[in-house]
């Protein structure tokens, strides 16, 4: 019937447009090479329009290719997933890759030749067919035929200028991605960085095809820094592609924040001239690898079927600090030297076995040190001996970011960090966001507080201990801050720029020889954290027998492990925790200077009630706090220790367990008495 044609038309009529409408959108590309294992290949996301690699292909699932790029292991579709050979037999101008090219690049002056002749070309043709029109006497009318001084040169000029673009474009697309060496602005650092890997015996080249097939060669890359007065640039290993071994030794001890200020201590009390250094290339310098690793060349290095075995751990392997500090250890054992008990990274030499002559610091490739002439000379014959130094400075230098000074009359050294605090910058919030206090973070917002609450970190356990309850109030709260946070950071940075710069002071102990005396400031807030925790606080000071020189050794501010029942509880663990630190400077303090040096513990707090139970056999109520008292009464039993009542009004501590006391007490500490 007429309704059945009309019908079957439709019908065709639309399945011809949903096939033509599939044919023009889901077009692609198909690649009839076989992906296999092992390939090494270019990929790109569904969403992404550029090629990432070169990956390694790690298995096959159909139409599924899992590649290994890196350490991410991708799923891509087999459209997605191109062979490097085949790329490079099509169009790699797309490609975001730094694989070496069949032919060399075409240089910037050959590319400016090149633009030259073809915008003579474009140029030329313009003139040469312009259009010629006759006049009725069939001669040929030149009023049409462009001149310097007429007002169609601008039209003409603009169709050359049409040409030249698009003649320039066809160039430019025969072309691969132009990377000319000569314009890389760290070319002379890259070119010294590598000859820095020649001079210390870093590596050695051998074939590709002579390396087992278990050891994967690990790619390289550059690191590179401007920091407005010097450029630098370090050629690194990725280290994560490497097979992770268990027999690696991966850690690396640094100097202690207690071993650095024992140094300063006895450097002002026995006179002598602080020094600081610097190692260029440390890691370069370090003790032979131990295991088989090759290297894939960087790009300025690449040569066909070439890999670099490596002599010698590389910045970016796990464990290049490890086997650096192995080396500094064995120089400074073998030129007399003797390596601290409780910290790996302080060394100190003595004269006939009893007389301290020197003491020296380590932290990673930055050495302070000081002690008597012969010491000196020894540091730098043998010591260092091998080692090329970058700088070497005395008396006044900037040693992992504290500003050190010292006087040359009195030898009194002071320390601070001025220059890091005027650095400082505030977290930008508008009006309406300050308002928002309880409202979570952006993104934005979070990535900038993160590194604020960082820097307040690393300012109050060097130099300003009176803001480490609130840097630790700050950290606690990182997992889900606020908007408050980010004003309360502000606040504090605010706050440090406006104080008085008050450097950490480090004076000359009186016959430090004869014994010295650590004052031990305990203190705790019940209940004042979030979820019923406890802040506790203490601060470990160094003086003479008198009492009349301190010198600040070290604190801290840190919330109590456990949920406390009562001021008691919290206040006993905080003297537990102080008095043990304590006991551990003392140990430091008697193998420098020598085991039959007198130095006492004298702890205080503010806590009538704490005083009682650690003087007498009486138990407290809570069972959990007698193992506590227990090891308190022992320290005290052995006369390790003795605790000593002072008022809370001049509690140093006070500060580092809660917001609002004022840091006088604890600034008066570390002045003369």
């Amino acid at each position: 019937s007429a309704i059945y044609r009309a019908q079957k038309k439709i019908m065709e009529s639309e399945a011809s447009e949903m096939i033509r409408r599939a044919i023009r959108s889901k077009t692609r590309e198909v690649y009839t090479d076989e992906i296999q294992s092992g390939d090494m290949v270019y990929y790109k996301r569904n969403d992404d329009k550029r090629w990432r690699g070169p990956g390694t292909v790690i298995g096959v699932d159909k139409k599924v290719v899992v590649v290994r790029h890196g350490g991410y292991i991708v799923r891509c579709h087999r459209i997605h997933v191109v062979n490097v050979n085949e790329l490079y037999s099509k169009d790699v101008s797309e490609v975001s890759g730094t694989d070496p090219p069949d032919e060399p690049n075409p240089t910037v002056e050959e590319f400016y030749n090149a633009t030259q002749m073809l915008k003579n070309d474009v140029l030329l043709n313009a003139f040469d067919n312009a259009p010629a029109e006759e006049d009725d006497n069939n001669t040929v009318s030149t009023d049409n035929i462009p001149q310097s001084n007429e007002t169609n040169v601008e039209e003409s000029m603009s169709t050359k200028e049409q040409k030249f673009c698009k003649a320039k474009s066809k160039y430019e697309k025969k072309k691969v991605s132009i990377e000319v060496l000569n314009t890389d602005p760290y070319k002379s650092q890259k070119t010294d960085e590598i000859e820095k890997w020649k001079q210390n015996n870093v590596y050695e080249e051998v074939e590709a095809h002579e390396v087992d097939d278990q050891f994967v060669p690990i790619s390289t890359r550059w690191v590179t820094n401007d920091n407005g007065h010097k450029k630098k640039a370090r050629l690194v290993a990725r280290g994560f592609e490497e097979i992770p071994l268990d027999s690696t030794e991966r850690v690396s001890p640094t100097c202690r924040k207690e071993s650095l200020r024992l140094l300063f201590t006895v450097a002002a009390s026995m006179k002598w001239p602080i020094h600081s250094l610097d190692i260029t290339s440390a890691f370069l310098q370090g003790k032979p690898i131990e295991r088989l690793v090759y290297l894939t060349p960087p790009k300025e290095c690449y040569k066909p079927g070439i890999l670099w075995k490596l002599n010698k751990c590389v910045y970016g392997l796990s464990d290049a600090a490890k086997m650096w500090y192995r080396n500094v250890k064995d120089h400074s054992e073998q030129a007399g030297l003797k390596k601290c008990l409780y910290d790996d990274a302080l060394f100190f030499s003595r004269v006939d076995k009893e007389d301290l002559a020197g003491i020296m610091t380590v932290h990673v490739d930055d050495f302070i040190y000081a002690g008597t002439k012969g010491f000196e000379s020894n540091i730098h014959k043998d010591v260092l001996h091998g080692f090329e130094i970058k700088s070497q400075e005395a008396s006044r230098f900037t040693y992992l970011g504290l500003e050190v000074e010292q006087d040359p009359i009195s030898y009194e050294i002071t320390v601070g960090q001025s220059d890091y605090i005027s650095a400082l910058k505030t977290i930008g919030l508008s009006s309406n966001r300050r308002s928002q206090k309880t409202h979570a973070l952006t993104h934005e917002e979070y990535v900038q507080y993160r590194s604020g609450v960082g820097q307040l970190i690393w300012l109050s356990v060097q130099t300003r201990p009176d803001i480490s309850f609130d840097a630790c109030q700050l950290s606690n709260n990182l997992k889900d801050p606020n908007v408050s946070d980010i004003m309360l950071h502000n606040k504090i940075v605010k706050k440090l720029k406006t104080d008085e710069d008050a450097p950490l002071t480090f004076r000359e102990l009186p016959n430090i020889k004869n014994g010295v005396r650590l004052l031990t400031y305990s203190d705790a807030s019940f209940g004042n954290l979030s979820n019923n925790g406890s802040q506790c606080g203490y601060l470990i000071l160094i003086s003479d027998k008198d009492g009349r020189v301190k010198n600040p050794v070290c604190w801290k501010s840190v919330k109590l492990d456990r949920v406390c029942y009562s001021t008691l509880a919290a206040e006993s663990l905080a003297l537990l925790k102080a008095a043990d630190h304590t006991i551990f400077i003392q140990q430091t303090l008697q193998q420098i200077l020598g085991d039959s040096l007198n130095v006492t513990i004298d702890c205080f707090i503010d806590n009538k009630g704490l005083l009682e139970l650690v003087q007498k056999t009486k138990d407290p109520i809570e069972k959990r706090l007698i193992v506590t008292m227990a090891s308190l009464r022992e320290m005290v039993e052995k006369g390790e220790i003795t605790v000593n009542f002072m008022p809370s009004r001049t509690m140093p501590a006070d500060v580092l367990t809660k917001r609002g006391p004022s840091s006088q007490s604890l600034r008066m500490c570390f002045e003369r008495d």
